[in-house]
């Protein structure tokens, strides 16, 4: 791991020099030990997505309505949100 790639240099000047060699130690650990799932696993698992009938998969026009209505609701949160912060929402203190 580089030194300007390290997790340490992610958090910033917050951290003692003995912390931050600490936390990289920990990163390289966790990194060195990401488990790769066995070949028989995906192959099985590769086998059962294949086998999924067509109509699982999402046809464009229900996609979209999907897509939709998460950004309606999200409009809609960011508008709840905007009236609390001008004092005068559902949520103002």
């Amino acid at each position: 791991m580089k030194p300007d790639d390290s997790i340490s240099a992610e958090l910033g000047p917050h951290l003692e020099a003995g912390e931050a060699a600490d936390i990289d130690l920990v990163a390289a650990r966790l990194q060195a030990a990401h488990p790769i799932p066995r070949a028989a696993f995906r192959a099985s698992l590769r086998a059962r997505l294949s086998k999924l009938p067509a109509d699982r998969i999402w046809p464009k026009a229900r996609l979209r309505a999907h897509v939709a209505a998460y950004a309606a609701a999200s409009s809609l949160l960011f508008a709840v949100a905007a009236l609390g912060l001008a004092d005068i929402g559902p949520l103002a203190p």
